[in-house]
């Protein structure tokens, strides 16, 4: 039996990493997908930090640029999809097209946020500079439409709202 993949999308600010956790929190046979970017390691988000010059699309089961830096998924998900396992991992749109043409079995959770919401919440975290949150809220205002499964509007501060809808579906699905 081979393991399901989702695939979670939404703006800077959506509340991707609250949503995954909380899914992996909260389904039996989750796990989540630690990605490799060429950034500096931080404390506020899981990630494996790769020197650009290091970085390599081939050794990667999904790779894509967003921002000026490139995001790996390793080959290590395909394997553990392989044998059954189940995954949540955080992409861009740009990459979604390629995602969902190596792994049949994806689904697309797209993750909803007014955008005076996604502002302040990416007022509040203070990661990206001011320059960097002007252009993170103008690609917001001009997302393109995508084909998602479920679409969860994660605008609630209470993340158990979003979560339980995601978990409910998650569910459902792993179940099939």
């Amino acid at each position: 039996m081979t393991g399901k993949l989702f695939l979670i999308l939404g703006n800077s600010g959506a509340g991707k990493d609250a949503i995954m956790d909380y899914a992996v929190n909260n389904c039996g046979n989750l796990k989540k997908v630690k990605r490799c970017i060429t950034r500096p390691a931080s404390n506020t988000e899981e990630y494996t930090s790769v020197k650009k010059e290091n970085f390599r699309h081939e050794d990667y089961f999904l790779s894509w640029e967003a921002y000026g830096k490139f995001y790996g998924i390793p080959f290590e998900v395909l394997n553990g999809l392989n044998h059954g396992d189940n995954y949540i991992v955080n992409i861009s749109r740009e990459a979604l097209n390629e995602a969902l043409n190596k792994w049949r079995g994806a689904y697309v959770i797209e993750l909803t946020t007014p955008i005076e919401v996604l502002r302040q919440r990416l007022n509040e975290r203070s990661r990206e500079s001011d320059e960097e949150v002007r252009k993170r809220l103008q690609r917001a205002e001009n997302a393109p439409i995508i084909r998602s499964d479920i679409q969860v509007n994660t605008s609630n501060p209470d993340v158990s709202i979003a979560g339980e809808k995601t978990v409910k579906f998650i569910q459902k699905i792993i179940k099939l």
